[in-house]
C-alpha cells in the first residue's frame, strides 16, 4: 500500500499532462483571440476582432483570379468598415508561393471562392444557389458558388457589421457564432452536388434569362456519367444524349417537370458544364421531326443587308432558309434602327419572305436564330417584331438565341452598346410573348428538328463561362443547319476563342458543306485551323463588296486565310457578281446582292443565281 499512493499520484499527473496537451492541440486547431486587459482580466474570445482600438487587425482576401462581383464585394466590405471605423482594411489574394504557408492565426475576411480550407468547409454545407457568412477559426468567410452569391453574402453582412461597433467606434468585433444564410438562385438548388475525386470547386455563373451554368473542372467522363445517375435519383428524367466520337465530348439533357438540366462534357478540357433553367424558358429538343408536306425545293438566300447610314462598308448579316414546306428559318438579319429610317433590312426580309413563300398571304417563320446581340445582327428582328408581328399573314413560331447576362456583357460592351442590349431585352421579348412566339435559349449539344431542317447547336458562350467575356463576339451562337442534304455552319461573329474551343470539342465533326465566315471575314474571327477543319466548299462572306476589297488590300486577315483564299480586284469582283473562285472553293460576297443557293443542287456544278436588288440610298 505504501507504493500505491505515489503511483496513483503519478498516474493522475500523467493524465493531467495528457489533458493539457489535448487542450493545446484543440486550441491549435482553432486559434483564439483571447487577450487580457490592463488589469489582467481575460477578454472574451467569443468575438473576432476586425478592427481594434482604431487599428486594423484583419485583412480582406480574394481569389487570385477574382471575378467582377467578387471584387465589388471586397470594395463594398472595405467601405462599410471604413465608414464605420475610419479604418481602411488592406487586401490580398489567396496566392501562396511554394516556400511559404498560411498563418492560421491571422484574422482574414475571405470573400468569394478562395482556395482556403475554411472556404471549402462553408461551401460543403451549401446548395449551389445559396450563400453563407460564417466564422471558421480566425477567418470570416463570405461565400457562395457564384460571384453574385458572394456579393449577396457581403450585403447580408452589412447590418451585422454596423451593429458590431464598440461604443467609441474604434473597434469592430464579430460574434464567432455568426451564421448567415440565404438563397440567390432557387433553380440551382435543384441540382445535386457534383462529386469527383480530384474535381475543382464547382463555379456557378448567371447566363441570363434565368439560365445558370455550373462549371466543374478536372473531372472525368466516368464522373460526368455518374452525375447523370445522381440527377436521375434526384428526380430528373434522362431525355436526350449523344457522344461526339471524334473527340469523346458528351451531351445529355434531363427534365424534372420544372427545370431542364443540359449537361456537356468537354473532353479535351476535362470540364463538365451543367446548365439549369426553367422549362418554360426553353424548348426540349424534338426527338422526331414534325410532319410536313413538301411543296417546294429548299433554298438558302444570302441577303445583302447593306447599311449606308452608319457604315458604308459593313452590311451586317442576314440569311433566309426556305424549308421544303414553304416555311422559313432566318439567321440574324442585319442593321435596322428607328433612328435611321433609311436602314430597312427588316422590311427587305419581309419582302423576300413574300416573294419566296408559296403563299404570300400565309408566311410562316418556323424559327428565327439570332447569333448575338449586336445591332448589325439583331437590328432586323427588332424592326420586324415592331412592324410585322401584327400582320395576319405572318406567323412566327420560335426565336432561338442566347443573350448573356448583363454582368457578362457589360465587361466588354460600354455606353450605347449596353443600353442597346437592354433595349432589346425590354422591347423585343414583350412583343414576342404577346404574339405567342416561343423564346428558346440555345445551349451546346441541343439539336432542333424543324420540318426538314436539323439545327445543331455547337457553341454558346456557356462553354467559356464563368470567365468574363473578353470579346462580346465570343457570345455568338454557332449552329450547323442541315437542309436538302447540305450543311451550313452559321458562326455569326464567333471569335478565335470560340473557334479553338470548337476544334477541341468536335474535331473533324466540324466538316460542313457551307461556311458563313466568322465576323465578316475580319482577322479576329475564326482561325486558320478552324477553316481547315470545316473545309467547306462554299464560303458565305456577309460583307459589302467594297469592304471585302478593303480587307484584301490591308491583308489584315491573311494570317488566317493564307493558302485558303485568293484575292481579286474590285473590277474582277464586279465581273463575277460577288462570286470569287478559289481552288475547290467558292466565296460568295454579300454586297447589295441576294445570292440564291439551291440546296438540292450538285455544288460541283457551280450553278448559282444572283438576284440584283435596288440599293438603299
Amino acid at each position: 500500500m505504501k507504493y500505491l499512493k505515489p503511483m496513483i499520484a503519478i498516474c493522475l499527473l500523467l493524465a493531467l499532462i495528457c489533458c493539457f496537451a489535448a487542450c493545446r492541440r484543440d486550441n491549435d486547431d482553432l486559434p483564439s483571440q483571447s487577450e487580457t486587459d490592463e488589469s489582467g482580466e481575460v477578454i472574451s474570445d467569443q468575438k473576432l476582432y476586425l478592427v481594434k482600438d482604431g487599428e486594423a487587425t484583419s485583412q480582406i482576401i480574394l481569389p487570385e483570379s477574382a471575378m467582377v462581383m467578387e471584387g465589388e464585394a471586397a470594395v463594398l466590405f472595405r467601405n462599410i468598415v471604413k465608414n464605420a471605423t475610419s479604418v481602411n482594411l488592406s487586401s490580398g489574394t489567396d496566392y501562396v508561393s511554394w516556400n511559404t504557408s498560411r498563418d492560421e492565426a491571422a484574422v482574414e475576411i475571405l470573400i468569394g471562392l478562395t482556395d482556403y480550407t475554411q472556404t471549402a468547409e462553408v461551401l460543403s454545407t451549401l446548395s449551389y444557389g445559396d450563400y453563407a457568412v460564417r466564422v471558421v477559426g480566425n477567418k470570416l468567410v463570405a461565400v457562395g458558388y457564384s460571384q453574385e452569391a458572394s456579393r449577396a453574402a457581403v450585403l447580408a453582412l452589412r447590418n451585422v457589421l454596423e451593429n458590431s461597433l464598440s461604443e467609441d467606434g474604434k473597434s469592430l468585433a464579430i460574434d464567432r457564432a455568426l451564421d448567415l444564410r440565404g438563397t440567390i438562385f432557387d433553380g440551382a438548388n435543384s441540382l445535386p452536388h457534383y462529386e469527383g475525386s480530384a474535381t475543382e470547386c464547382p463555379v456557378l455563373s448567371d447566363c441570363g434569362d434565368n439560365a445558370l451554368t455550373l462549371t466543374v473542372r478536372n473531372t472525368t467522363p466516368e464522373e460526368f456519367s455518374a452525375y447523370g445517375e445522381v440527377l436521375e435519383k434526384g428526380g430528373y428524367a434522362g431525355y436526350d444524349a449523344y457522344r461526339i466520337l471524334e473527340s469523346n465530348s458528351l451531351y445529355a439533357s434531363y427534365l424534372n417537370g420544372t427545370y431542364q438540366a443540359t449537361t456537356v462534357y468537354m473532353a479535351q478540357e476535362k470540364t463538365a458544364k451543367v446548365i439549369i433553367e426553367p422549362i418554360a424558358g426553353t424548348e426540349p429538343v424534338a426527338k422526331t421531326a414534325s410532319a410536313f408536306k413538301k411543296v417546294c425545293e429548299p433554298l438558302l438566300l444570302q441577303v445583302g443587308v447593306v447599311n449606308t447610314e452608319l457604315d458604308s462598308q459593313m452590311n451586317g448579316m442576314g440569311y433566309i432558309y426556305r424549308l421544303s414546306d414553304g416555311s422559313f428559318l432566318i439567321v440574324d438579319g442585319g442593321y435596322d434602327d428607328e433612328k435611321h429610317p433609311k436602314i430597312e433590312n427588316g422590311k427587305r426580309i419581309y419582302e423576300l419572305l413574300k416573294e419566296y413563300a408559296p403563299d404570300s398571304g400565309h408566311i410562316v417563320i418556323a424559327a428565327w436564330i439570332v447569333t448575338h446581340a449586336h445591332v448589325d445582327h439583331m437590328g432586323a428582328i427588332d424592326y420586324f417584331s415592331r412592324t410585322y408581328l401584327n400582320d395576319p399573314a405572318i406567323t412566327m413560331e420560335r426565336v432561338i438565341w442566347n443573350v448573356p447576362a448583363l454582368v457578362q456583357s457589360t465587361q466588354v460592351n460600354t455606353g450605347s452598346m449596353v443600353s442597346k442590349l437592354e433595349e432589346y431585352r425590354r422591347n423585343i421579348i414583350p412583343r414576342l410573348e404577346k404574339a405567342n412566339v416561343k423564346i428558346v435559349k440555345a445551349h451546346p449539344g441541343q439539336h432542333f428538328l424543324i420540318r426538314d431542317a436539323v439545327v445543331d447547336v455547337l457553341y454558346t458562350y456557356e462553354l467559356t463561362a464563368p470567365e468574363a467575356l473578353t470579346d462580346f463576339n465570343t457570345s455568338s451562337v454557332v449552329t450547323r443547319i442541315t437542309l436538302g442534304g447540305k450543311s451550313t455552319l452559321m458562326t455569326g461573329d464567333a471569335s478565335g476563342t470560340s473557334a479553338e474551343t470548337m476544334i477541341r470539342m468536335y474535331g473533324d465533326y466540324l466538316k460542313s458543306d457551307i461556311l458563313q465566315v466568322p465576323h465578316h471575314g475580319l482577322f479576329d474571327g475564326g482561325t486558320k485551323n478552324f477553316y481547315a477543319k470545316v473545309d467547306a466548299d462554299i464560303i458565305l462572306w456577309p460583307v459589302a463588296t467594297s469592304h471585302y476589297v478593303t480587307v484584301r488590300n490591308s491583308r489584315a486577315h491573311l494570317t488566317y486565310f493564307s493558302g485558303y483564299v485568293n484575292y481579286y480586284t474590285e473590277q474582277e469582283l464586279a465581273e463575277r457578281k460577288g462570286e470569287v473562285t478559289v481552288p475547290d472553293k467558292i466565296i460568295l460576297v454579300g454586297g447589295w446582292l441576294v445570292t440564291k443557293i439551291d440546296l438540292s443542287a450538285d455544288f460541283s456544278d457551280r450553278n448559282f443565281s444572283y438576284i440584283h436588288t435596288t440599293p438603299i440610298s
